[in-house]
């Protein structure tokens, strides 16, 4: 390489010398640019500078890959599907994904004590319905929107908005939260058609409900009232059905009712139901005429992240066609983006259900109720 250097230097030195000696001729003067390359068609092409944004994004990518670790809070069924998630965003970054599963009122308290004491552990909180809106709600999140890269163009996505209106959740899965029966205690015939059924006598002590008064079990509820669909009347009625309160995962919940502990689940999600099934329990998911709630599942940032570079690489990727892909072909769930398949496990019978939507309108709304602690007057404290 260094002959190659010095071989254009030694001909220059020689021109030079050889002038001296030759007739005074004028110079033709040299172009200070070379002029630009001619391409087909006779325009003249310049290669596009990156944007001051890309440019932005590189140094975050950068940095994520230093910090090498993004530390997510999620539900068990989210550490169940994150075989591939963590094997594909490691592939292609090399960032490990670390995941603490729990229920999302669990979660939440968690963050509080690391926020409380100045030693946040996590980088995002992942989870449905209350749980991930009382997250911000409590100031725990930031606004990460404005960075990333798949949000620039919102044609691609299903939903609008996809984030809140302040930028901390983004929403990027629905599911779909019908009641589950077991099908050999209750036959078809027998089935309830409508919520206001289940307070008739004959459902008395036979249902198991995520804990109303837990803050994110209280959205299901609060969605149906919300859509006028139930009022304070009816839930003053339920709470004399003698309603068993889970507390735990959803999925443990559904398997309490497999096995014949109680007869039906009230709001039991697509995502914890297809396992169950899948093991041949004698479950499914029922509409009811009024409607069946909807659950987003939505994703945040933690303030004072340890990792937030890697947080932001982790909620943009999430985003794309290749995280979407990797989280839902597991997940069994409605994805965001139009360019992805919808894997959504749905039974024959929740095909032409009527479906209430989880809007931001509606989680306001929520929040708002929840501050009065309706649902602890109601079913009393725990």
């Amino acid at each position: 390489m260094r002959a190659k250097k010095v071989i254009p230097i030694v001909i220059v030195v020689l021109l030079v010398a050889l002038s001296a000696c030759a007739p005074k001729v004028a110079p033709t003067q040299a172009p200070s640019t070379p002029p630009p390359a001619a391409v087909p068609g006779g325009t003249e092409q310049t290669a596009p500078k990156p944007s001051a944004q890309d440019a932005a994004w590189e140094k975050v990518v950068a940095a994520a890959k230093k910090e090498g670790t993004v530390t997510i809070y999620g539900s068990a069924f989210v550490a169940d599907v994150s075989r591939r998630m963590s094997r594909d965003f490691e592939k292609q970054y090399g960032i490990r994904l670390e995941i603490l599963a729990g229920s999302g009122n669990q979660l939440l308290e968690k963050v509080r004590v690391e926020q409380k004491i100045g030693k946040p552990i996590a980088d995002i909180m992942g989870s449905s319905g209350g749980s991930i809106t009382q997250f911000v709600t409590d100031g725990l999140s930031i606004d990460a929107t404005k960075e990333l890269p798949e949000l620039r163009d919102k044609n691609i996505f299903t939903a609008d908005p996809v984030y809140s209106p302040g930028g901390e959740i983004i929403f990027f899965a629905w599911d779909v939260t019908p009641p589950i029966i077991n099908t050999n205690l209750i036959k078809t015939q027998d089935e309830p058609k409508s919520w206001l059924e289940l307070l008739e006598p004959k459902w008395k002590g036979k249902i198991l409900s995520p804990d109303p008064r837990s803050t994110g079990s209280t959205a299901f509820y609060y969605s149906l009232r919300y859509f006028k669909v139930i009022d304070l009347d009816y839930l003053q009625r339920l709470s004399k059905q003698e309603m068993g309160m889970w507390q735990g995962n959803n999925r443990e919940g559904i398997k309490m009712v497999a096995r014949g502990e109680y007869w039906m689940y009230l709001f039991g999600p697509m995502d914890g139901i297809a396992p169950v099934m899948a093991e041949g329990a004698p479950i499914k998911g029922i509409a009811m005429k009024e409607g069946v709630p909807m659950s987003g599942r939505g994703i945040a940032m933690v303030k004072n992240s340890a990792h937030p570079n890697a947080a932001k690489l982790f909620l943009n990727w999430m985003l794309t066609k290749e995280g979407q892909t990797a989280f839902f072909d597991e997940a069994k769930m409605q994805p965001l983006r139009k360019d992805v398949p919808d894997f959504t496990y749905k039974p024959s019978q929740l095909v032409n259900a009527k479906l209430l939507p989880r809007t931001w309108d509606s989680e306001e709304w929520s929040q708002k109720e929840m501050k009065t602690d309706t649902m602890k007057q109601i079913f009393g404290e725990k």
